[in-house]
């Protein structure tokens, strides 16, 4: 307690006071002696501050894109008002639904598209009631004429499933090109 007091008896003095309150410009009242020191001092340079990058504007494509590109809207709307952040999901959630709904569609079309190919190949190897021209023909042999007939068909079924998969590809990027060409010249716009 003792060396306490001392401290305080040392750094407490009255002139010590008096030219703390002079320096500042208080007592005499004399305020430019603070401001010739703001004046005299050098201003620090900021560096201009670089706004955080913002992503490329993407179209989803995929229902997993636009999954993904929902939940970032939702955790972006966390500052807005509950009863938008529930419509905004009620939006991002029937999205989902129709992209999911219309990728079932375009599959089952597809799978249809292929069964009716196959089908109506059988009809036309069914309407040939020949077998082979002159000769004869033994059950195993008759059999294997088949099963190498069925394998074509399922050959040619495949191949064209391909194609219709190859084109609705290409249709799919066709459609969406307009779009993404435009979403590019917005961005390079800003």
């Amino acid at each position: 307690m003792d060396k306490i007091h001392s401290i305080c008896q040392q750094t407490c003095k009255t002139s010590t006071e008096c030219s703390a309150f002079r320096a500042t410009g208080l007592n005499p009242y004399n305020p430019d002696i603070v401001l010739t020191k703001f004046r005299e001092a050098p201003v620090p340079q900021r560096e201009p501050r670089t706004p955080p990058p913002v992503p490329p504007l993407t179209m989803p494509l995929t229902i997993r894109s636009l999954k993904r590109q929902g939940e970032e809207l939702q955790h972006e709307a966390a500052a807005f008002s509950p009863t938008f952040q529930w419509r905004l999901k009620l939006v991002v959630q029937g999205g989902l639904a129709q992209a999911q709904s219309g990728a079932l569609v375009l599959e089952n079309l597809e799978h249809t598209r292929a069964a009716e190919e196959a089908r109506s190949a059988r009809r036309k190897s069914a309407n040939r009631r020949q077998v082979q021209k002159g000769g004869v023909i033994y059950a195993s042999g008759a059999r294997e004429m088949v099963k190498r007939r069925e394998d074509d068909e399922v050959e040619k079924a495949e191949k064209q499933l391909r194609k219709v998969e190859n084109a609705k590809k290409r249709a799919d990027t066709a459609v969406h090109k307009p779009f993404l060409e435009e979403i590019k010249a917005v961005c390079k716009a800003r």
